[in-house]
Formats: C-alpha cells, structure tokens, sequence
C-alpha cells in the first residue's frame, strides 16, 4: 500500500510541478514578477492539497505526509519572500545612491555652466571695455587734431588780416608815394 502511495504521490507531484510550470509561463507572458509566480505555485499547490484532502480513502499520515511538502515550500516562499525583498531593497538603495550621483552630476554642471557664462561675460565685458578704451584713444587724438586745425586755421587767418592790413597800408602809402616820384602825372602838375 504505501507503494501505492508513494507512485500516487509523484503522481501529483509531477501533475503539480507541471501546472506550476504552466503557471510560471503564463506569469511571465503576463509580466509577472518571479514573487508572483512563485505566490501563484504556492496556491495551485494548496488548491491541489486542498482538493485531495476529501475523503478518497487516504489514512491520516498520508494527509500530514502530503501536508509536510506544503510547509517546506511555504517555508521556501518565506524565505524567497524575504530574499526578494533584501534584493529589492538593494536595488532601491544603488537607485538611490545613482539619483543623488546624477543629481550631484547635474548641480556640478550648473555650477561650471553658470561659472563658463560669468567668464564669457567678463570676457565680453572686457572685450567691451578694450573697444570703449580704444574708441576713447581714437577721439583724443582726434581732438588734438581738430584743436591743431582750428589753431592753425586761427594763425592763417591772423595771417591773412596782417597781411590785408599791410597790403591797405602799402596801398596807401603807395598812393603818397606815387604822387611824389617825378614821372608821376600829379607831380609833373604841381610844377
């Protein structure tokens, strides 16, 4: 008899094993998590226990035998459970540890961005500042030049009238002059 049990077992061990791993398929075509399949096996098998549990003339121990592999795999469950959660954990924290290396990697360029703009700025400001100098140059001695001009426009004018005035002066003495030279007609008159 308990080699019948025993084939019956494997029986349903294989029947069991076989709709877990449809279960498994059908998890992962779904995209369900490993925890979820595996949460998924551990009810097929209290369904299957569940339902052999009716009286088919099986003996107690066979009921507690059958009980036993139950508590192993939900024993199992546990502690995959609980290395799952472990490995979630990890993984929450290396995200965590990337998102505050990214964010850190972000403030750092925003940083150099920021101090690259305020030395292009004071690059252009300086570049600015260069043009307003040579500019301010430039109109000086431009200045210089126009003051030279209108000094000596000043001295050619000065020139000019000295030279009407000599030239008037001449004219008049020039007039008593010729009155007085013998080959003058008025001198010629005064005779």
């Amino acid at each position: 008899m308990n080699d019948q049990l025993y084939s019956g077992e494997n029986e349903e061990s294989g029947e069991m094993i076989s709709r877990s791993l449809i279960c498994i398929m059908k998890g992962t075509q779904f995209g369900l998590s490993a925890f979820d399949n595996e949460r998924q096996n551990l009810i097929n098998s209290k369904v299957k226990c569940f339902g052999d549990s009716r009286d088919s003339g099986v003996s107690e121990n066979h009921s507690r035998q059958s009980s036993e592999p139950f508590t192993n795999s939900s024993e199992e469950a546990d502690r995959h459970e609980d290395l799952l959660i472990k490995k979630e954990k990890e993984i929450i924290e290396v995200l965590e540890i990337e998102e505050e290396k990214q964010k850190r990697t972000y403030e750092n360029i925003s940083e150099i961005q920021a101090s690259l703009v305020d030395t292009v700025d004071s690059s252009k400001i300086q570049s600015i500042e260069e043009q307003i100098r040579e500019q301010e140059e430039v109109l000086r001695v431009e200045r210089e030049l126009l003051h030279l001009e209108q000094e000596e426009i000043k001295r050619q004018r000065e020139n000019l009238i000295l030279r009407e005035t000599i030239t008037r002066r001449d004219l008049q003495n020039g007039n008593k002059i010729k009155s007085k030279s013998p080959f003058s007609p008025r001198y010629k008159q005064s005779f």
